[in-house]
Formats: structure tokens, sequence, C-alpha cells
């Protein structure tokens, strides 16, 4: 039964980057994912998400999710910074989300109907 559960924490705090090589080391643990807006806001650069700060803090959760052989993961808002992330070493990536998708469809009906 174990080998079918997937356990991921989230990190999304300057603590959890603090405390990133402890977290990665628990056992149970296969993926590290970063939700993006919570940490930047966190560091205190909020939506900042080419601010060095963040980018560093990226950097340590990557290093230190390898070192453990697990798997980096974070949500992107949409394919644009892909490239970049998968540069960075993610591997387990959300695109979008659900707000964002019902959003999107609903300009699509509304430029539908204008015309």
């Amino acid at each position: 039964m174990n080998r079918r559960v997937l356990g991921i924490i989230q990190v999304e705090s300057r603590s959890a980057v603090d405390h990133i090589d402890e977290i990665a080391a628990i056992d149970g643990v296969d993926v590290l994912f970063v939700g993006p807006t919570d940490l930047s806001h966190s560091l205190g650069v909020p939506g900042a998400f080419d601010d060095p700060t963040y980018l560093d803090a990226l950097k340590r959760v990557v290093a230190a999710t390898d070192a453990a052989g697990k798997a980096t993961g974070i949500l992107l808002r949409d394919t644009a910074t892909l490239p970049r992330h998968l540069d960075l070493g993610f591997r387990f990536i959300g695109l979008g989300s659900d707000g964002a998708f019902i959003r999107d469809g609903a300009r699509a009906a509304l430029a539908g109907a204008r015309g």
C-alpha cells in the first residue's frame, strides 16, 4: 500500500526554506512542492518571481531535494516560465489552476458573444 502513496510537502514559507534539508530527509516525503505566491509573500517579495531572494530560495529547495533523492515541484501560472523552472531542476510541475481555467473560459465565451 505505501508504494502507492505519494507524500507531498508544500514549501510556502521562509521557515520551510530555512529547514529544507531536514524536511527533505523525512521518510515518506517524495516531493517538496513550492507554492510560489505564498513563498514570495513570506520572503517579503510578494509576487516578485524574478527577485534574487525568491530565486535563491528556489535553488535551495531544489538542491536539498536533489540531495535527498526526491522530486521538486512547483505550481506555475502558465507555460511561459516552464523552461526556466525545468532548468532550475523542477520535475513535478502543475500548470494553471481551476480558477484560471474558468476565468479563461469565461473570457473566451464573452469574446465570442461580443462578436
